[in-house]
């Protein structure tokens, strides 16, 4: 590389620090084509300087301050196309991804959860299968978990038929659980907007050329997402088209308890010990897409057993 750590410097010349506007608003229409329009082929010509000034829409904005002008064309950084992509707007997101925890040790476990998310405004449906393979005795083998989310309320149908309804003002942990996101295209939006992001270059990831962008501190808290007890934590896009493509968690398992039976852990909780295996989590985008807003994509917000 001939440039210094250009990402990084545009990021810290971000006006959106200055600006007091919504980082989930969603970015002009004809702004948003442009981003997640496919990149022209490249031509090389000297690079230019850019000037970065301020637009009236922060998600834009995340957006341009990854840009760097080759010649007549525009060179988008892969994040910026991803974050872009998927932007809240007049349309339902629909995502489908595939998640596979295994985890090796004293107790292994093989576990895939394949998931549909369709999200609107302060909408969300998410349904989640899940088989699990493991030494636990009365661990069912598959289940299905559903769940809607309107504002400040959600329902979750169990396997066996339960509804459970949770509302933010329950109680604090009814709060989190209803107001904190969970899923991969919150997360990688939340850690995008709030800067946690490392560009470490270009990869393969689930059959594709991929950029990889490693979050710096993985253990330290954004605002909004569920914070997971992990070592590294890496989100993945694709290197040309900016296409969310997946992460990767990982977590050392360690012993948990010195012979007395008391809990040892760092300062940090984080527990010390002779390591005894690996947790790793893989997410894997199989399709993103923004539907229209027809009466049949509605449908697909909210759920017939919901009763509000």
């Amino acid at each position: 590389m001939t440039d210094p750590d250009l990402l990084t410097l545009l990021r810290e010349a971000d006006p959106a620090e200055r600006v007091d506007v919504d980082l989930d608003a969603p970015p002009p229409v004809a702004v948003l084509a442009r981003i997640t329009a496919t990149p022209p082929p490249r031509r090389r010509r000297a690079r230019r300087r850019l000037v970065i000034g301020t637009v009236s829409a922060a998600a834009v904005v995340a957006a341009a301050v990854a840009l760097l002008t080759v010649g007549s064309t525009i060179d988008i950084d892969p994040a910026a196309r991803a974050y872009a992509q998927t932007a809240p707007g007049e349309h339902i997101l629909h995502v489908d991804l595939t998640l596979t925890t295994v985890m090796t040790g004293d107790n292994p476990m093989d576990q895939r959860t394949d998931e549909q998310i369709w999200q609107y405004r302060d909408r969300t449906h998410r349904v989640e299968t899940t088989t699990q393979h493991d030494d636990s005795a009365g661990t069912p083998e598959r289940e299905t978990f559903d769940h809607v989310k309107v504002g400040d309320a959600m329902w979750t149908r169990m396997d066996d038929g339960e509804i459970q309804t949770l509302r933010a003002s329950d109680s604090e942990e009814a709060r989190m659980a209803v107001e904190v996101d969970r899923d991969f295209i919150a997360s990688f939006r939340r850690r995008y907007a709030s800067h946690s992001l490392r560009d470490a270059g270009e990869t393969q990831f689930a059959g594709r050329r991929a950029r990889a962008y490693e979050v710096t501190n993985p253990r330290a808290p954004t605002p909004g997402i569920m914070r997971l007890p992990v070592d590294s934590e890496t989100y993945y896009v694709d290197a040309e088209t900016g296409d969310p493509l997946g992460s990767v968690k990982t977590l050392a398992l360690r012993t948990f308890k010195r012979p007395e039976g008391k809990s040892k852990f760092r300062a940090d909780r984080v527990p010390v010990g002779p390591k005894t295996g690996e947790m790793r989590m893989t997410e894997i985008v199989n399709r993103i897409e923004r539907l229209p807003l027809t009466p049949e994509n509605r449908a697909r917000l909210t759920a017939d057993w919901v009763k509000r």
